[in-house]
């Protein structure tokens, strides 16, 4: 069985989310305009035990995707509006990301990776439904709003403003 789930919103929520929420400064890769379907790494752990457990899943491919499709400028958004206070976002225009990802690959081959990344995000399709499940398993997704109120919650919990 195959899952191949599309980006993680807990690492992007970190990478752009807790900056914002940090020092009140957010930094997106580009225009920050592509709809990418964010996915919880919990709603992929679901679906990789449901691959496990069920017969029907042996030998097929299970596409998952988050259950809305938000762009890097809305999740900037809703971070800045969990944040509580005045909020900068910088945009890094692709030129200097695609010359950023060529200088670095020699000297920081994981920072030019990341980078990477980010020009991927923000120029090709991230539009990604769930499919492969059977109609008896499918379920929601986890939105992003759930996993920035809880990245907020575990913050004032650990007495971090």
């Amino acid at each position: 069985t195959i899952v191949r789930a599309c980006a993680f919103m807990e690492f992007w929520a970190t990478l752009l989310g807790r900056p914002i929420l940090d020092s009140g400064r957010g930094v997106v890769f580009g225009r920050g305009e592509n709809p990418v379907s964010f996915v919880s790494a919990g709603d992929v752990a679901r679906v990789v035990d449901l691959a496990l457990e069920d017969d029907r899943l042996l030998g097929k491919m299970v596409e998952i995707g988050g259950p809305q499709a938000l762009t890097v400028n809305e999740v900037a958004a809703l971070f800045a509006g969990l944040a509580g206070r005045p909020v900068t976002i910088r945009h890094v225009p692709l030129p200097v990301l695609k010359l950023m990802r060529q200088l670095l690959r020699p000297i920081n081959p994981s920072l030019s990776r990341q980078i990477e990344a980010g020009i991927q995000m923000d120029t090709t399709d991230q539009m990604v439904a769930t499919r492969g499940l059977p109609e008896d398993l499918a379920f929601r997704g986890t939105p992003l709003d759930e996993v920035a109120r809880s990245m907020v919650g575990a913050r004032k919990a650990a007495g971090v403003a």
